[in-house]
C-alpha cells in the first residue's frame, strides 16, 4: 500500500489492523514495485478515464463526470475502470 502522502513510499502489509498507525508499524518497505492492479481514490473522475486529486479518498457516484480533461495536469494519472458504491464503469482510455 502507499503510505500517506507517499512520505515513506510503498509498504507490504504484514498484519491487518483497523488503525493505520498499527498497519504502518508492522509493514515492510518495498523498493521495487511491479503491480498488475492499483486501487486509488480521487477527487473526481470522468468517463474517459481522467482522474484528478489526491488518492486519499474513495470514488462516490457524485464524483463521476462526463469530461474533466480540461482540469488534467501532467502529474494526474488516467484510470481504466471506475468503481463506485453502485456501479463499475469501463473507461474509454
Amino acid at each position: 500500500m502507499a503510505t500517506p502522502r507517499l512520505r515513506h513510499g510503498f509498504v507490504a502489509i504484514m498484519r491487518y489492523s483497523p488503525r493505520l498507525r498499527d498497519v504502518l508499524k508492522n509493514a515492510k518497505p518495498i523498493t521495487n514495485i511491479f503491480a498488475d492492479l492499483a486501487i486509488i481514490g480521487s477527487v473526481a473522475v470522468d468517463l474517459k478515464g481522467n482522474r484528478i486529486g489526491k488518492g486519499g479518498g474513495y470514488v462516490h457516484d457524485l464524483q463521476v463526470f462526463e469530461d474533466i480533461s480540461y482540469l488534467m495536469e501532467p502529474h494526474d494519472e488516467k484510470v481504466n475502470f471506475i468503481v463506485t458504491p453502485t456501479r463499475v464503469i469501463s473507461c474509454d482510455s
